[in-house]
C-alpha cells in the first residue's frame, strides 16, 4: 500500500499483532519507516492493521516515545531524558529492537537513562551494554553531561576519551555536538 494520504503526508501501514508486537511498513519500502519518515503509532486491539499518515518525525514504542531524524545522511533514533533507567545489558534489547524497526544506524541515549552503573567501569556494566550495540552493528550515543563521573575516574575519562576517537561509542554533551560529529 503506497502512496499519499488526503492530508499530503505518507502512508504507513501498521500492524498491531496480538503478542503486542508491531509490524510497520510504508508504500513499497519493507525497511519499515524508511529513512526520513516518523509515525505515532495506534493503539488497539491485537491483529488489526491500520492505515495512518505520517506528518510528525516520532514514534511510540512500547510506551517510549522516541524520535527518527536523518542527520548528515544517518539515521538517528533518539529517546528522552524521561524513561526507565538501563540498569542492565537486557534493557537495551528493546531499544536495539526498535532501532531495527526504523532502520537507525545510531541510537542515542541521554546519561541520565544510564545511572550510576555505567559509570563506573569496574561494574562492567557499561561494558556489557556497549557489548550488545557493536554484536548488532548499531552505534551508540551518549547524550548529556558527563563531567561529574569523569571527574571522580581517571578509567571512565580514559575511556570516553578513546571511545570519542572512534566511531561505535560516542560520549556527547547535546544533540548539537552530535550533528556536528556526523557533519565531519
Amino acid at each position: 500500500m503506497g502512496g499519499h494520504a488526503p492530508t499530503g503526508g505518507r502512508v504507513v501501514r501498521v500492524a498491531v499483532h496480538a503478542h503486542g508486537g508491531l509490524g510497520l511498513g510504508h508504500g513499497d519500502d519493507q525497511r519499515g519507516l524508511g529513512r526520513r519518515h516518523g509515525v505515532s503509532l495506534p493503539t488497539g486491539p491485537g491483529g488489526r492493521e491500520r492505515i495512518i499518515a505520517c506528518p510528525a518525525p516520532v514514534l511510540r514504542v512500547a510506551s517510549r516515545d522516541v524520535t527518527i531524524s536523518e542527520v548528515h545522511g544517518v539515521t538517528v533514533l533518539s529517546y528522552p531524558v524521561d524513561g526507565p533507567l538501563l540498569a542492565a545489558g537486557q534493557d537495551v534489547l528493546d531499544l536495539i529492537g526498535d532501532a531495527f524497526g526504523s532502520n537507525a544506524e545510531i541510537v542515542a541515549i541521554p546519561a541520565d537513562r544510564l545511572g550510576e552503573d555505567f559509570f563506573t567501569l569496574r561494574t562492567r556494566m557499561a561494558g556489557e551494554i556497549v557489548q550488545k550495540f557493536v554484536n548488532y552493528r548499531l552505534r551508540l550515543v551518549v547524550v548529556g553531561d558527563i563531567s561529574d563521573y569523569v571527574a571522580r575516574s581517571d578509567a571512565l575519562r580514559d575511556f570516553v576519551f578513546e571511545a570519542n576517537r572512534g566511531r561505535q561509542l560516542w560520549f556527547v554533551a547535546d544533540a548539537g555536538e552530535l550533528d556536528r560529529r556526523l557533519a565531519a
